[in-house]
């Protein structure tokens, strides 16, 4: 099939396309069909500004004003984190990470910022205490009273 134009100016370029070989024709339509579909999109894991003005409230209304500004989620075990504690935070345009190291400032919690949500763990500190070990000594006997050689103790429910 050949292609015939009207206008004289559009055929010298046609004939150059013509000479090129196939694979190249479609190497260049493949690679500029890619560059058109190229978009910038937004990034989470850059640090988000928030603006807090809150008086006397409690860390989880904190937290759900920074969730509200940011688009990030918080996550978090309440029986671990205490959320009920009041504070007051005024910041004007801060990083959350800024925010969230004033708010944690006792170092009970510690805090990881993912690309769309952040992580709110209680401290090794504050693990252990809450997970305390007791050492528990003792022998265990038969019914004879004589000692159990190779005997294990375990914790019942754990």
């Amino acid at each position: 099939m050949e292609l015939t134009f009207k206008s004289k100016r559009w055929a010298p370029s046609m004939e150059f396309i013509q000479k090129i070989p196939l694979a190249m024709r479609l190497t260049l339509v493949l690679l500029f069909s890619l560059l058109l579909n190229l978009q910038a999109t937004e990034v989470f894991s850059q640090p988000a500004t928030v603006s807090l003005d809150l008086n006397k409230v409690t860390v989880e209304q904190v937290l759900n004003a920074i969730e509200r500004q940011s688009g990030l989620y918080f996550v978090y075990n309440s029986k671990l984190i205490n959320v009920d504690r009041v504070v007051s935070i005024h910041s004007k345009k801060k990083p959350v990470e800024a925010i969230l190291k004033e708010l944690f400032n006792e170092g009970k919690v510690t805090y990881e910022i993912g690309e769309k949500h952040i992580v709110l763990s209680p401290s090794t500190s504050q693990l252990q205490s809450v997970l305390q070990e007791k050492k528990i000594t003792g022998v265990v006997k038969d019914a004879t009273g004589e000692p159990i050689i190779g005997a294990n103790v375990t914790l019942k429910g754990v």
